[in-house]
């Protein structure tokens, strides 16, 4: 293990009672590109506002049915409430926000780090981080005990890329019923799984990793793995297709988004792999470990079972063409089960499938780099996932097979 490997640990330990990521709404680990990868779909549509207004509506309903059972017990001033909330933000890695000047009727903030817009020009009815913020006005709605026909929603004042110094916002309560207030699907629960892979090795990878400073720094920014991460709600998460493609099934070329966003989620774990490959901690995991295929791709299952996508169990895997998971305590599957948005089946396990396709070809673009990844000459160009097993259809577990075409 690698010293920069043990002092990670070692800070962990003395940081780890001042996490405030994991309160009461389950959340799973993610490359902060997402949100550029998504909003880039978003943009494809050509309906940007609408879809952004109903992923702000639903993570501000999340954010507050969380809040408002944490705050339930505590005698919290509002200056805790908030105190509490800004640092849930930082700890998520969503940016770094002052809340002091806000009041029960709203006010402004000023934040470098919630807005993670690009445009050059101002749009103030323009959500540039519709989940940050939702998670943000969430908050804000529990911690002033606000009627159901009540919530906070924002404006940008300023922003950053069109020339400001900083980026600030408005926070206005207003009298109008959150869509999914109260009326939300039945989430499953969740929990992160134990570890199982093949060997203790393999286990140890997967604790190991789940004792990383999974929470943000001063500036609200988690710097682990070589990657700058998030952590999402995990039902948001599962959710996120079925809300865009309830206002828009196709992008503006006609392609349909369901496809769009699996390739985009495959693309975006090749990224997230490739920098955790570079990383100390993968180096001090796994350099006397991988000895073919077959332990990379255990490796890569042992740190996404960390990250609190699921428990990925290795079914079967040959030779770079072909891999079978079982999954059990899947994150898509625990909040779509019972829940009235599962009709459209296309939808339900599109980021668990994005991610193991990923998986492969990144195997595949490292057979090359060293003996080890050779493939006998066979050059392979695109994989496939398929669901072979469904919890969400009444079945006993998830099974995904991903293969070569």
């Amino acid at each position: 293990m690698s010293e920069t490997f043990s002092h990670i640990i070692q800070d962990n330990r003395i940081n780890e009672k001042q996490n405030l990521s994991h309160l009461t709404e389950p959340v799973v680990i993610l490359d902060q590109a997402w949100f550029e990868l998504t909003a880039k779909l978003i943009e494809s549509t050509g309906k940007k506002n609408e879809i952004n207004k109903k992923l702000f509506s639903f993570a501000s309903e999340l954010s507050r049915n969380m809040f408002v059972k944490y705050f339930e017990d505590k005698e919290f001033s509002f200056s805790d409430k908030k105190f509490t909330i800004s640092r849930y933000l930082k700890d998520s890695g969503l940016g770094n926000v002052e809340l002091s000047t806000i009041s029960e009727k709203g006010g402004e903030i000023i934040s470098t780090t919630l807005c993670k817009s690009f445009d050059k020009e101002i749009d103030k009815d323009f959500f540039s981080n519709p989940y940050a913020m939702g998670v943000l006005c969430g908050g804000l709605s529990a911690a002033y005990d606000l009627e159901e026909e009540e919530s906070f929603t924002y404006s940008k004042v300023s922003c950053k890329s069109a020339g400001d110094s900083f980026c600030s916002f408005k926070i206005e309560r207003i009298s109008e019923e959150n869509p999914y207030c109260y009326n939300s699907p039945e989430w499953g629960s969740f929990q992160i799984a134990n570890s199982f892979t093949v060997n203790n090795h393999f286990d140890m990878i997967t604790e190991t990793a789940i004792s990383l400073p999974f929470y943000g720094d001063h500036n609200g920014e988690i710097q682990c793995l070589n990657n700058s991460l998030v952590k999402v709600f995990s039902n948001y998460l599962a959710f996120f297709p079925f809300l865009i493609c309830e206002i828009a099934k196709t992008d503006s070329e006609g392609m349909p988004v369901c496809k769009r966003y699996n390739r985009l989620i495959s693309d975006l774990f090749i990224h997230f792999f490739e920098h955790l490959y570079r990383s100390a901690e993968w180096k001090g995991l796994t350099i006397d470990s991988i000895h073919k295929n077959q332990d990379m791709a255990d490796c890569l299952i042992a740190f996404v079972n960390a990250l609190g996508y699921g428990k990925f169990i290795r079914k079967s895997y040959k030779d770079n063409t072909e891999l079978s998971i079982i999954c059990i305590n899947n994150f898509e599957s625990n909040s779509q089960i019972g829940s009235r948005l599962i009709e459209d089946e296309d939808l339900s396990n599109l980021f668990t499938t994005g991610m193991l396709t990923g998986l492969m070809r990144f195997i595949q673009s490292k057979k090359d780099q060293k003996k080890l990844f050779k493939l006998n000459g066979i050059g392979l160009k695109s994989f496939k996932a398929e669901q072979l097993s469904s919890r969400v259809k009444g079945e006993d577990e998830d099974i995904f097979r991903v293969y070569a075409r």
